[in-house]
């Protein structure tokens, strides 16, 4: 592949990268969106041939000597904003991440404090006896 191509390449991808991230955190300021899931699955596999392209490149250390300063340019800039924009991602996906084991923790403690009941049952003989499991009637949906 000539470093042109190479070049040429890689700017698409990390174009694709960028307005991927961007949808991204547009979509995680409402986080119970449908699109994130395949919004997801496209990142990983732009960043799976991200990762592949920079491999190929640190096999080819002069790779951006040989390329003309415009392009070198557009690619200095395009990954100025990759950088800019994978911040903001990495910022809202940690809030993200917070928040669900903050709901997951409440659910948890709800749980135990609810388990504290005890639950009177019928035995053998047909009388009530006080059972000695505790219950914790808990529903999840998928809004969480």
């Amino acid at each position: 592949m000539t470093p042109e191509t190479r070049a040429d390449l890689l700017i698409e991808l990390v174009g694709n990268l960028i307005h991927v991230m961007e949808r991204e955190n547009e979509i995680l300021d409402h986080p119970r969106s449908k699109e994130l899931g395949p919004l997801v699955q496209e990142k990983q596999m732009l960043f799976h041939s991200y990762e592949g392209q920079l491999q190929a490149l640190s096999r080819n250390p002069a790779f951006f000597m040989t390329l003309d300063d415009e392009r070198r340019e557009e690619l200095r800039a395009l990954s100025a904003k990759f950088h800019e924009v994978q911040t903001v991602n990495e910022r809202k996906l940690r809030l993200a991440v917070k928040s669900s084991n903050m709901i997951v923790e409440r659910i948890r403690e709800a749980a135990t404090k609810a388990s504290g009941t005890a639950l009177n049952s019928y035995g053998q003989s047909g009388g009530q006896q006080a059972y000695q499991k505790k219950a914790a009637p808990i529903a999840v949906n998928e809004t969480l």
